[in-house]
């Protein structure tokens, strides 16, 4: 065997191993997207656990819901406790948009997202709130949300305490209780 022989050989092992180490490498940034993307979902459900577990004092509830259905009655405290449950809102979903975006949350997630967002521009308080606080958000983010208050229409906010009575009562009809 010549030294050229080894060479070669000592070149096509060399070869082999930067193959194996890229091959390693994909796998690798493959993982660390997945977990980047997981990290940012369990965020994402963080702060909305966090403004929900909010809404669990009575004092906000009220506020909130008066907020939503814009109510004539809201105090100017209660006012200042929807305007801060909106501009907390707004900014969560202005993250997603932008995590959408910058392709690090998901497809389904930012679907999600947008079916909340337009369940929620139905409502009048929702609506006027948006009116208020848009001039403080990316001028992108008002953009894509202006497309979605254009395409879904103003409703009446729903009784969900309500309409959760009226479903118990059809499922105990069912279970025949």
């Amino acid at each position: 065997m010549t030294l050229l022989d080894i060479s070669s050989i000592g070149s096509l092992v060399s070869g082999i191993a930067v193959l194996v180490s890229l091959a390693y490498l994909s796998q690798q940034i493959r993982q660390n997207s997945k977990h980047t993307r997981a990290l940012i979902q369990q965020g994402r459900y963080e702060r909305l656990a966090t403004l929900s577990l909010g809404l669990m004092e009575p004092a906000a509830a009220i506020a909130v819901a008066k907020g939503v259905a814009g109510s004539n009655d809201l105090t100017e405290t209660e006012f200042h406790q929807f305007r801060a449950y909106c501009q907390t809102r707004f900014r969560i979903g202005e993250d997603s948009f932008f995590q959408h975006k910058d392709g690090l949350l998901g497809e389904d997630a930012f679907d999600s997202f947008i079916a909340i967002t337009r369940e929620g521009l139905k409502a009048p308080g929702l609506r006027v709130m948006w009116q208020e606080l848009r001039d403080t958000f990316q001028p992108e983010f008002v953009k894509f949300i202006k497309g979605l208050v254009d395409d879904v229409p103003s409703a009446a906010a729903q009784d969900p305490f309500a309409k959760w009575k009226s479903d118990i009562a059809v499922e105990k009809t069912k279970a025949g209780t």
